[in-house]
C-alpha cells in the first residue's frame, strides 16, 4: 500500500491527505480504475474480465482471427511496423561530457548491438499496435564487451498479446494450460476468466518485454472493458468498420456468383416432359452462369419452349464496392496515417496541400510509436526494459539515466538545414549531431571514409594533424572544447595573471587591470581602486596576500589535525561562505594530503613532484609510490561529486582551434586526450622504474574539503582512475579519516 509521495532525500512528505492513495488488491492510485465502474468483471484472484477489452475479441474470436489473416489489414500494419523499425537508433545519456556515463553508454549500445536477432525482437514488440500489448520472452546471460561484464541477451521468443492479461493492481500475467502448475515448479499459477496464468512477478517479471499500444479507460458502465487500462490495439479500433468492409465484399461476392454474368430463362412447354428435359440438359452445360428453367403455355405467339437472355446491371455492385473502398480509406487513414487517392489532390487544401497534411500525420505517427517504443526499451523502476535491467546489474553504481532513442526524422528537416546553414554562416555555433540528423546523415563510425571533418578546419586555423592524430601547433597539443566552451583545466588562470579579493569580490587582474570578475569592476585599473580606498600602492595585494586561504597559494603549506567530524556527510551539497577557485581547491588538497602524508602517518619523505613544473604529470610521491591528488569541495552539486582526471591549460592558439570544432570532433579529443592523460602518467611511472629498479605501485588520494570549517575528507584508492563518484561503493571503502587543516 502506497505510503505517499516522497521527497528528494526519500523521507515522506507531511501528509495533509492529497497524496496518499493505494488499496491492497486494487493499485496503488487513490481512486483504483477497477473500482470507478458500475460493476466489477473478473475472477477470483482480482484479475480483468480476459480479453474482453478489445471489440474483435468481445465480439467473435473467429472474427479477431479472420482480421489477423486479413492481407490488407496486415500489409498496412507492415507498413506501420516497419516505418519504427527501419529507424536507427542511439542511446542517450544526461552528460556527453562525463567520461564514465559516455563509458556506459558505449558499452550498453555494443551489448544490444550485439544481441542475435534485435530487429526482429523490435517487429515483435510493435505487434502491441495491432493487440494493445505484446511481449517477448528473454533468457539473459553474461558477456564480455570490451573488457566489462555486461547483462545482455541470449535467446527470446514472441508473446501473443493475446495471451497478456493483468491483475487490477496491473500485475501481468501470461495464459497457460492446466499443466502449467507441474511444469513450472517455481511460478505462481492462477485462474482468470479464462484459463489457468502465471503471475509475473519478481525474476520472472524480468524475463519478460512486454510493450502497450494505447491506454484507455472504459465507460462506467462498460465494465467488460476495464482491462483497456493496460493497452487496446489497432484491431480493437478498427474492428466495426473491418466487419462492415467485410459484410459488403461478401454481399458483392455474393451478388456477383448469383447474378454479375447475367441469366438465362429457358422455357418449355408446360406439361410436356421431354421439352422440360431438354431444356435442363441445355441450362446445365451453360456452367458459370445463372439458369432459369421455367414453363408457359404452348398456345399462342411467344409460347412454349425458348430462350431469354437478361444482362444485369452492375451499379448495384459498384456502389458497395464504393463503400468498401470509402472504408478502406477510412482504416489507411487511422493506421498509417495517409491515403493520397486518386481524388484526395483536388480537395479544398489546394495542390499539394492534402499530401503535405498527409505526411505530417504519418511522421506525426512514427514519432509517437519511436518514442513509446524507446521507451519501453529503456524501461523503468516498475516495467522492465532492455536498457534498464541492463544498467542496473552491469553497471549498479550508473545512477544516470540511460534512454534508448530512434532517430525520428522530422517533416522540417530541410527548413531546419537551411536555418543552420545561415547561423552557420553568421558564425554561431551548432551541435553537430544536430545538423547531421536535419540532413539526414549519421555520424561517422571507426574506419567509415570521411569527407571534410577535422583536417579542413584545423588547416583553416593554420594548424597541423599529426600522424597519430593530434592537432598541434607550434607550441603545444590542442584541448578539446566541451559543448561549445573551454574545458575546465586545472591551471588555466596560472602564467599571465591571478585572483585576488577587492572591495570583498574576488576578481582577476592581468598586467594591473582587472580582467575578470563583476562588471562594476571589470576594466578598472587596480592603482585606481587603491587611490579611492585610500590605501598606498601595493597594500590591498599584501592584504590580500595576508588573507588567502591556507593552502591555496602554489607551494604553500599546512598542518593538520585529525578530527572525528567529517567535512561531508555523503548526501546534500553545503553551501559555503568562502569561496574557492578551481586550481585553489586543488592546491589546498595537495597540501592537505602532503600534510596528512607527514604527520598523520609520519611518511617524511613524502615530496611534492610538481614544485618545479605546475603541470608534471603525477603531483607526489613518497617511499616509491607516486600519488595523483584530487580535491572537491563541500559545495558541489549531485552531478559534480566526482574526482576525475582533468585537462592542463590551453593557449589562446588552441582555443581559436576548438572554435571551429564540431561538437563530434570535441569529443573524439576529449577521449584522445583522456588517454594521453594516462599514457603520460604511466610514462613517469616506467621512468622511476627504471632509475630506482623497484616495482612503483601508484595510487590516487582524494579529499572533500570544507572550506569555512576547514575540514577536509580524505581518501586512498590503488592506481589512476579517470572518475570516482563520491557516493559511489567504492569511495565508501576508501575513506580513511578525516583532519582539519590550518
Amino acid at each position: 500500500m502506497a505510503t505517499g509521495i516522497l521527497d528528494s532525500y526519500g523521507r515522506p512528505f507531511q501528509s495533509n491527505g492529497l497524496f496518499d492513495g493505494g488499496y491492497g488488491g486494487y493499485g496503488d492510485m487513490a481512486v483504483p480504475q477497477v473500482l470507478t465502474f458500475s460493476a466489477i468483471i473478473g475472477s477470483s484472484y482480482h484479475t480483468y474480465l480476459h480479453g474482453f477489452f478489445d471489440e474483435a475479441v468481445r465480439h467473435s474470436r473467429e472474427d479477431a482471427l479472420v482480421m489477423r489473416r486479413d492481407a490488407f489489414l496486415m500489409g498496412l500494419l507492415q507498413e506501420r511496423k516497419l516505418a519504427t523499425a527501419s529507424l536507427k537508433w542511439h542511446l542517450e545519456i544526461p552528460d556527453e561530457d562525463d567520461a564514465y556515463q559516455v563509458h556506459v553508454r558505449d558499452t550498453l549500445t555494443k551489448a544490444i548491438q550485439g544481441i542475435f536477432g534485435f530487429k526482429r525482437i523490435i517487429m515483435g514488440l510493435l505487434e502491441a499496435l495491432w493487440y494493445g500489448r505484446y511481449a517477448v520472452q528473454l533468457i539473459w546471460k553474461w558477456k564480455e564487451v570490451d573488457g566489462q561484464r555486461v547483462l545482455t541477451v541470449d535467446k527470446w521468443q514472441p508473446v501473443n498479446g493475446d495471451k497478456i492479461g493483468y491483475q487490477w493492481d496491473g500485475t501481468p500475467y501470461v495464459l497457460v494450460n492446466a499443466f502449467a502448475g507441474q511444469s513450472l515448479p517455481k511460478s505462481e499459477t492462477i485462474r482468470t476468466t479464462i484459463a489457468p496464468a502465471v503471475l509475473l512477478t519478481g525474476t520472472w517479471r524480468e524475463r519478460f518485454i512486454i510493450h502497450k499500444h494505447e491506454i484507455d479507460d472504459g465507460d462506467y458502465f462498460d465494465a467488460e472493458t476495464a482491462g483497456g487500462i493496460h493497452g487496446v490495439g489497432i484491431r480493437h479500433r478498427v474492428f466495426w468498420l473491418d466487419w462492415l468492409r467485410r459484410e459488403y465484399l461478401a454481399n458483392v461476392v455474393t451478388y456477383m456468383q448469383r447474378l454479375g454474368l447475367g441469366l438465362t430463362i429457358w422455357y418449355f412447354e408446360d406439361g410436356n416432359k421431354a421439352s422440360r428435359a431438354e431444356a435442363e440438359k441445355a441450362a446445365k452445360e451453360q456452367s458459370g452462369r445463372t439458369n432459369i428453367i421455367w414453363p408457359r403455355s404452348a398456345a399462342g405467339k411467344g409460347y412454349g419452349s425458348g430462350i431469354e437472355r437478361i444482362e444485369t446491371s452492375t451499379t448495384g455492385a459498384d456502389i458497395l464496392l464504393l463503400l468498401q473502398k470509402a472504408i478502406e480509406d477510412k482504416i489507411e487513414r487511422y493506421i498509417i496515417g495517409q491515403t493520397l487517392s486518386s481524388d484526395s489532390e483536388g480537395s479544398g487544401l489546394g495542390g499539394t496541400g492534402v499530401a503535405d497534411l498527409h505526411a505530417d500525420t504519418k511522421l506525426k505517427i512514427i514519432a509517437y510509436d519511436a518514442g513509446n517504443l524507446g521507451e519501453c526499451l529503456t524501461g523503468s523502476e516498475h516495467e522492465t526494459g532492455f536498457i534498464n535491467l541492463m544498467k542496473r546489474y552491469s553497471f549498479p553504481d550508473a545512477d544516470f539515466p540511460v534512454s534508448f532513442v530512434f532517430d525520428v526524422e522530422k517533416a522540417e528537416s530541410k527548413e531546419k538545414l537551411e536555418g543552420a546553414k545561415t547561423l552557420f554562416d553568421m558564425g554561431v555555433e551548432l551541435k553537430a549531431d544536430e545538423v547531421r540528423a536535419m540532413a539526414g546523415c549519421s555520424k561517422p563510425a571507426e574506419g567509415d571514409e570521411t569527407v571534410g571533418g577535422m583536417e579542413t578546419l584545423t588547416a583553416m586555423a593554420g594548424m597541423n594533424v599529426s600522424k597519430e592524430g593530434r592537432i598541434e601547433s607550434a607550441d603545444s597539443t590542442v584541448e578539446p572544447k566541451r559543448n561549445g566552451e573551454p574545458a575546465r583545466y586545472e591551471k588555466e588562470d596560472e602564467g599571465k595573471g591571478r585572483w585576488v579579493t577587492i572591495e570583498g569580490t574576488h576578481v582577476f587582474i592581468e598586467n594591473g587591470v582587472i580582467t575578470k570578475g563583476p562588471a562594476h569592476l571589470t576594466g578598472k585599473k587596480v592603482d585606481s581602486l587603491e587611490k579611492r580606498s585610500g590605501k598606498p600602492k601595493g597594500k590591498a595585494e599584501k592584504e590580500e596576500k595576508e588573507e588567502k586561504h591556507p593552502g591555496s597559494v602554489h607551494g604553500s603549506s599546512v598542518s593538520v589535525k585529525k578530527t572525528a567530524t567529517r567535512a561531508f556527510d555523503g548526501e546534500t551539497p553545503i553551501q559555503t561562505k568562502t569561496t574557492l577557485t578551481k586550481q585553489e581547491t586543488g592546491r589546498v588538497g595537495e597540501a592537505v594530503i602532503l600534510a596528512y602524508l607527514k604527520s598523520v602517518l609520519g611518511r617524511k619523505d613524502a615530496r611534492p613532484m610538481n614544485a618545479a613544473e605546475t603541470n608534471f604529470p603525477i603531483d607526489m610521491i613518497e617511499d616509491h609510490a607516486p600519488t595523483e591528488v584530487k580535491a572537491g569541495l563541500v559545495s558541489n552539486g549531485r552531478d559534480a561529486q566526482k574526482w576525475r582526471l582533468t585537462f592542463s591549460k590551453e593557449s589562446a592558439k588552441e582555443k581559436a582551434a576548438y572554435e571551429k570544432m564540431t561538437a563530434a570532433e570535441r569529443e573524439a579529443w576529449n577521449a584522445h586526450k583522456q588517454q594521453r592523460i594516462r599514457e603520460r602518467k604511466e610514462a613517469v611511472i616506467a621512468d622511476l622504474e627504471k632509475r630506482t629498479g623497484k616495482k612503483i605501485k601508484p595510487r590516487t588520494m582524494t579529499v572533500v574539503i570544507n572550506p569555512d570549517t576547514k575540514t577536509a575528507d580524505i581518501y586512498e584508492f590503488d592506481g589512476f582512475h579517470d572518475i570516482i563518484r563520491w557516493y559511489s561503493v567504492e569511495a565508501k571503502a576508501a575513506y580513511k579519516g578525516s583532519v582539519t587543516y590550518a
